[in-house]
């Protein structure tokens, strides 16, 4: 094998060497994250797997949303006044907005097939970062006029980036009934295009390297 020792020769090899790097950092900095994005649905029919909460609890049968499948649903009364759903995580969100679609009814206990009577009470959507919050309301739903019939809803909320679970939380007001709910969707639409003009500066690192060595390189400007 022949080396050549000149200066020249050295000047280019680390030329390169160090191009090759800068384009490389270069292609990270700018690669897309199209594998980010919330795309979740849940039927229970099976499970509720991942599912948590207090008051909520899995069952199959006729009266389900949707016929023989499962759902989930609490019974709330005087003595259980409160419940809470929690999904596992839905997904890593990019900043786009999430519609969230179900199905829920309140129907009186024990077969689960009579709508309960207005005031019932009230449950509200939420979203945050983790299974224990913080928690950020999406809507709430109260008093809604109920039949044996499942109701579909639609919501539709844009968290910031990054992990995305679900909270459902039912307060009671009056009756004795199921709460149930089925069919979760969600959603995520692609984020907007970037606005403007990239201005990343210079790009940052030593002033020079050795061979085996290991340099950092960045950029000025954040993009």
């Amino acid at each position: 094998m022949k080396f050549d020792n000149s200066k020249s020769s050295l000047w280019q090899r680390t030329s390169k060497w160090r191009n090759g790097l800068l384009a490389a950092a270069t292609s990270l900095l700018i690669a897309p994250t199209s594998d980010a994005q919330v795309n979740y649905s849940f039927n229970f029919d099976a499970n509720s797997t991942g599912w948590t909460g207090a008051n909520f609890f899995h069952y199959t049968g006729a009266s389900a949303c949707g016929g023989a499948g499962g759902a989930t649903r609490a019974n709330l009364y005087n003595y259980v006044t409160t419940a809470n759903l929690i999904s596992p995580l839905t997904g890593t969100a990019i900043g786009g907005a999430i519609t969230i679609t179900y199905d829920y009814k309140a129907n009186n206990w024990s077969a689960n097939t009579v709508g309960t009577a207005t005031p019932l009470g009230n449950y509200t959507i939420q979203y945050g970062p983790s299974a224990t919050g913080p928690w950020t309301n999406i809507t709430t739903v109260a008093n809604e006029a109920q039949t044996s019939a499942c109701i579909s809803k639609l919501h539709v909320f844009t968290p910031p980036a990054g992990a995305v679970y679900i909270r459902y939380s039912a307060v009671w007001t009056g009756g004795d009934y199921y709460l149930n709910f089925d069919n979760i969707v969600m959603t995520e639409a692609v984020a907007p295009p970037c606005a403007g003009t990239p201005a990343p500066g210079n790009t940052t690192g030593p002033v020079g390297a050795v061979s085996g060595g290991t340099i950092d390189l960045g950029l000025q400007n954040n993009t």
